[in-house]
């Protein structure tokens, strides 16, 4: 009987498993927009070490440009500001930052909402595993009873 029940536990278990926990990542992918796409792809880009480099290489090269001799084209002096380069693409990795910080807490969410649905499906599993033991309880206290009774006589 006890090997019956473990089988059929078994089966509930991964008849529950696929029903219930989902991999919140693959929820989340299913709904992407090509703006979400990009706004994660721009954001884990500009999180990079090797992006850090870049404007900075780019800023220095700049400066380069400035101090060398020779930049003067007339009565104009040619100046590269790096400043103001760095300050545009702060301006533009903003939004996509957000946007991708926005996505990340509605990940959360769904993270939670699926925790929720499988605390519930497991609270729902554990209350039926104890009434059914307690029936395989009763089962076995009246056994012995009529056992005991089968002994008497």
């Amino acid at each position: 009987m006890l090997i019956e029940l473990g089988g059929r536990l078994h089966t509930m278990d991964g008849v529950l498993h696929h029903m219930v926990s989902r991999n919140v990542n693959d929820v989340d992918a299913e709904n992407l927009t090509l703006g979400q796409r990009i706004a994660d792809t721009v954001a884990s880009t500009m999180g990079s070490l090797a992006f850090y480099h870049c404007p900075e290489h780019a800023a220095g090269n700049l400066d380069y440009l400035n101090a060398t001799p020779g930049s003067t084209t007339g009565t104009r002096t040619r100046s590269f500001c790096s400043n103001l380069m760095l300050s545009f693409q702060a301006a533009y990795a903003a939004p996509f930052i957000m946007m991708s910080q926005n996505r990340q807490s509605s990940k959360d969410r769904i993270a939670a909402e699926i925790d929720h649905q499988v605390n519930q499906k497991a609270e729902l599993e554990v209350g039926l595993l104890m009434q059914r033991m307690n029936d395989l309880e009763r089962g076995v206290a009246e056994n012995q009873r009529e056992l005991k009774e089968m002994l008497k006589k």
